[in-house]
């Protein structure tokens, strides 16, 4: 059996979830690559420019790189401009089509309703965030507890002062 060529280009994704998310957004001649990590992808690109490569481009969470001040490495390197597909998704208008078509009007009212459930996602979110950010620009070991025992499940309140004194228990 003969290999043909492959004449289109290649888009190089971190993981199946970006590959779910990118099939249909993508040219039927594009093939993408489950790159496995943004490590990975980061380094399968670079090795691609070191041959001179052509059609290929490698799509990587920006996960806290622009806090950083971390650059990106290639021209052939694209960073979402959220964290990570899912903040660029509930940033669109995907979460509301998805509030629309499966939510309850009861549950997401008492979410803040629909205007405020992407205030109430982040102000519940941003104690995650911070502390992952400062796990990894303040110490490399840092140890995060898990997340779940301070979330209550119904209302999905919280509990920020614990989530920190348990961080800061672990680490101390």
């Amino acid at each position: 059996m003969r290999r043909t060529q492959h004449a289109g280009s290649f888009l190089v994704l971190e993981g199946r979830g970006d590959m779910r998310f990118w099939k249909s957004r993508s040219h039927h001649d594009c093939r993408l690559i489950d790159g496995s990590g943004k490590k990975n992808v980061v380094l399968g690109v670079r090795r691609l420019d070191e041959i001179s490569f052509k059609g290929a481009l490698g799509v990587v969470d920006s996960n806290y790189d622009y806090l950083a001040g971390v650059p990106l490495e290639s021209n052939n390197l694209l960073a979402t401009d959220a964290h990570d597909l899912e903040c660029l998704l509930c940033r669109s208008s995907a979460l509301d089509a998805v509030l629309a078509e499966y939510g309850s009007d009861e549950k997401i009212g008492g979410f803040g309703g629909r205007a405020g459930v992407r205030d109430a996602l982040l102000e519940r979110g941003l104690v995650f965030g911070r502390l992952r950010w400062a796990a990894q620009r303040f110490e490399a070991g840092l140890q995060l507890p898990a997340t779940r025992a301070f979330v209550e499940e119904k209302s999905w309140f919280v509990d920020e002062d614990g989530l920190i004194e348990r961080a800061a228990g672990m680490n101390g």
